[in-house]
């Protein structure tokens, strides 16, 4: 691993340690109690944190913490391609970095991915509560979340702005833990 790689991968684990904490405190539970990362909602200007049994959401933290696992992912995404190809990317669009990513990372992810969420009452209960009672089109598809999450870290810093636009973050811990399987992948490959 070289001095970049080294360096992003310690930053990785620090933003990951601090979305941990940000998302146990949005869900309003003990951190080592925190079993599912929270799916958060922006709907009308209105904030919602789904996390399946835990009703008690700190709208405080909801904020912090969709900005962190997304600046988060985003960091994850850029080291893959930089295993991958060696080229880094200015920007802090998800879908654009993973659209850049080769088929085999993404192939590779969404094995990883639907194998963690597959069959999962945890990730029905998210799935039930947004699809019938936040009333929007959810589904656990690696594809789709990333799409959805794109522009996360631009959009959720302004998330106090009232406006009718629906946004979803969820799947951050799933999403990740993909990302870092495809990331030991390539850097197996390359060695």
């Amino acid at each position: 691993m070289n001095t970049t790689e080294d360096f992003l991968a310690k930053n990785i684990e620090r933003l990951h340690k601090a979305t941990h904490l940000l998302a146990a405190r949005a869900s309003g539970i003990d951190e080592e109690k925190l079993v599912a990362y929270p799916a958060i909602l922006k709907k009308g200007g209105r904030l919602c944190c789904v996390s399946v049994g835990f009703p008690s959401a700190d709208s405080d933290f909801i904020m912090p913490y969709v900005i962190n696992a997304a600046f988060g992912l985003e960091m994850c995404l850029k080291l893959l391609l930089l295993c991958e190809s060696e080229k880094w990317e200015q920007t802090h669009n998800l879908n654009d970095l993973y659209l850049a990513i080769s088929y085999e990372s993404k192939s590779h992810m969404k094995d990883v991915f639907d194998k963690l969420v597959k069959n999962s009452s945890v990730y029905k209960g998210i799935s039930r509560a947004l699809n019938e009672d936040a009333k929007i089109q959810f589904s656990w598809n690696l594809d789709k979340l990333i799409a959805q999450s794109s522009t996360a870290f631009d959009d959720w810093r302004y998330a106090f702005e009232s406006d009718s636009h629906v946004s979803c973050f969820a799947g951050y811990f799933e999403i990740r833990t993909a990302i870092l399987s495809a990331i030991d992948v390539s850097k197996n490959k390359n060695s």
